[in-house]
């Protein structure tokens, strides 16, 4: 046997946070007429808080079999709580997480990403819990070690990685690197496209895509830098072809210059010896091209 008031309080006490409101129906299956409802309203006092809790002072059975004891709980920061054969699930709704890990999806070149890592958060409605839990398959839950019930988690679980499988397979390897933003936005819109098709877009609202990890396959990745590399050593090579066309020219002018310098200081020294000679500072002399004497030149 299980006293109502005892588990009520040990639930609140453990909570994070503060209840907002409560409801709680009792009813024996050996006594119609046993059956009774008691109401925590939104914005309690705490009279009222305190005639709710002493109106749970009653022994009910927690066995399984015929459930006896029904209700909710719902907390200020939105999670909800619901009574089941003598125990309490408790029903995260805002800001449920789920993490991808170690994801290998196909791209478009027909090749693996070496790695995919991403997280998403999900939220339920709180008036969609009831519906959620009793008439979605068991398997579509996902129960957490302290007992917390993480409603449509599997279900969200899926359907994000089918999404990222799909958005994924549009893109190279490189580019699913470069295109991250644009992958998030349109697993969440595939997400988002999939609830209305369900018509569980009102009860879940996929909140945050967050692709956290992209590493491109190994193979890629190596004759990506390879081609790099090539593409570097083709412009070093352009290069040294450029500046040896242009050392080319360079010679090509000074040797062309050189005939106009070498003709330029003839003239030059021809117009010296006229002006010379014009000054009388010069004189003639003529000596045959076979003499080998001495001569001697004075004023």
């Amino acid at each position: 046997m299980q006293n109502a008031k005892e588990e009520f309080l040990n639930i609140i006490a453990k909570h994070p946070s503060p209840v907002k409101c409560a409801y709680v129906r009792y009813e024996s299956y050996r006594n119609i007429s046993s059956r009774r409802e008691v109401y925590l309203p939104i914005g309690f006092t705490n009279d009222q808080l305190q005639q709710f809790i002493q109106s749970l002072d009653f022994e009910y059975n927690n066995r399984f079999g015929y459930q006896q004891l029904h209700g909710n709980i719902w907390f200020e920061d939105g999670t909800w709580n619901q009574t089941v054969v003598g125990g309490v699930l408790i029903f995260p709704v805002k800001d449920i997480a789920i993490s991808l890990e170690n994801k290998s999806p196909m791209t478009s070149e027909n090749t693996a990403l070496a790695d995919f890592d991403m997280t998403v958060v999900y939220a339920i409605s709180p008036s969609a819990v009831s519906e959620l839990y009793s008439t979605k398959s068991k398997s579509f839950h996902t129960i957490e070690s302290d007992g917390d019930m993480l409603l449509m988690h599997n279900y969200m679980s899926t359907l994000v990685n089918n999404a990222a499988y799909k958005v994924v397979r549009n893109y190279t390897n490189l580019q699913a690197a470069d295109n991250r933003q644009k992958i998030e936005d349109e697993i969440r819109a595939l997400v988002t496209e999939q609830l209305k098709t369900e018509k569980l877009d009102s009860a879940l609202t996929l909140n945050v895509v967050q692709v956290r990890n992209i590493l491109p396959n190994a193979a890629i990745l190596q004759s990506a830098t390879d081609l790099v590399a090539s593409q570097n050593a083709l412009k070093v090579k352009e290069n040294e072809i450029k500046i040896a066309e242009a050392e080319a020219r360079r010679m090509q002018m000074l040797t062309s210059n050189a005939g106009q310098s070498i003709a330029y200081m003839n003239a030059q020294s021809l117009a010296a010896i006229a002006e010379g000679v014009k000054n009388g500072k010069v004189h003639s002399v003529v000596v045959p091209y076979d003499f080998k004497g001495i001569i001697q030149v004075g004023k």
